[in-house]
């Protein structure tokens, strides 16, 4: 008879911490309505930024590629200033990069030569790497250059073995001649070139590629395809290390857009925010927004008040539950809280006033089984 008691007090007790964790995330949800609508407020006070003077200052530096992706992101935010200057500039750059004559010849002179920065040069250049022809050329050059007693490159001659290393292996080399084109356009930083040098010569003495490095080529790949390969060296030449290129790659999957300007407008600090806050739905949202405000937005999801520690405690929260169906119960009661605040809290504090009822059941079913003779 007491054992029945104890099993049903022992219920009500479950249901009761059940209904409170219910009634927890319902409150949670509500508090990041509430911090989303802070951050959005605090971000919209910025105004946008005029992007205009910088798609004009890439044009003259032939940076084409980069321009027009900068005018076609000023053109599809149709609240953002200088959308007529944008639209022309954006057909402008489409004209001129649809000459065939002189892609091809930029092209050709790339892949013979294997320098040059515009756009079809740094691709021709990659292209002759691709057929072998590219790391014997390269190979020969510093060996001519060694031999004579002039400086030589060791990065070139790294990425040089590691491609003729890839082809043996039957390994894709394309990431290895991006980089030494890269390394061509002056888009590597001392940092990463001292990381690359040596890990391709412990892969070459290995003749296998070293983990790290074969995450470098995944995580490259990522970002020569979300972003192109001019706005790729636009932020390369700001990364470090391979976590930060590993957090630039999560967030262009996302948005490419947002990975890009983020980087453009801060640098080494805006790869640092991608690193810090995460690629997340939110902080890519909110790296999203921020890059409408060009070098101000940075600044705020640097510095920013409500808006950034909203981001993190996002971010932390997010990993923290994210075996509670990988964070949806969470995004869903969220969404309800913005829709339906009124029923929200209804909801929280009638699960808490139904918790409170099973937890005084339970206490006194227990009771009665064990203290009442």
């Amino acid at each position: 008879m007491k054992f029945r008691i104890f099993l049903r007090g022992l219920k009500n007790f479950v249901l009761c911490l059940l209904l409170i964790g219910v009634s927890a995330l319902f409150f949670n949800g509500l508090r990041e309505a509430y911090l989303e609508e802070q951050a959005i407020a605090e971000l919209e006070l910025i105004p946008d930024h005029n992007y205009v003077p910088d798609i004009e200052k890439l044009v003259s530096e032939r940076k084409l590629d980069e321009a027009l992706a900068m005018a076609r992101f000023v053109t599809s935010h149709p609240d953002m200033p200088g959308q007529q200057d944008a639209a022309r500039l954006e057909k402008e750059i489409v004209a001129e990069k649809k000459s065939y004559w002189g892609k091809a010849k930029r092209a050709a002179s790339g892949f013979v030569t294997g320098e040059g920065g515009a756009g079809e040069e740094v691709a021709g250049a990659i292209a002759s790497d691709l057929v072998l022809w590219g790391d014997v050329r390269d190979l020969s050059k510093q060996a001519w250059y060694k031999a004579s007693g002039q400086e030589t490159d060791p990065v070139l001659a790294a990425l040089a073995g590691i491609g003729l290393l890839t082809e043996v292996v039957d390994a894709a080399d394309w990431a290895p001649a991006v980089l030494k084109a890269f390394r061509k356009v002056g888009a590597l930083s001392r940092k990463f070139i001292d990381y690359l040098v040596t890990v391709c010569r412990k892969s070459i003495k290995a003749r296998k590629l070293e983990k790290g490095l074969g995450g470098v080529f995944v995580h490259l790949k990522i970002l020569g395809q979300k972003l192109g390969l001019s706005r790729t060296a636009a932020v390369f030449k700001h990364v470090d290390d391979p976590e930060d290129l590993a957090a630039l790659a999560r967030v262009a999957k996302k948005s490419p857009d947002a990975a890009y300007l983020t980087v453009r407008n801060g640098g080494k600090s805006g790869v640092e925010v991608a690193r810090e806050i995460g690629s997340s739905d939110v902080a890519v949202e909110s790296m999203e927004k921020a890059a409408q405000k060009g070098p101000k937005g940075l600044a705020w999801l640097r510095k920013g008040g409500k808006g950034r520690k909203y981001v993190l405690k996002t971010r932390w929260t997010a990993r923290l539950l994210k075996n509670l169906w990988l964070y949806r119960v969470q995004m869903l009661l969220k969404m309800l809280a913005k829709a339906f605040p009124a029923l929200c809290w209804a909801l929280a504090f009638m699960c808490l006033a139904f918790s409170g009822l099973f937890f005084y059941r339970g206490w006194r079913q227990w009771n009665r089984a064990y203290v009442r003779t």
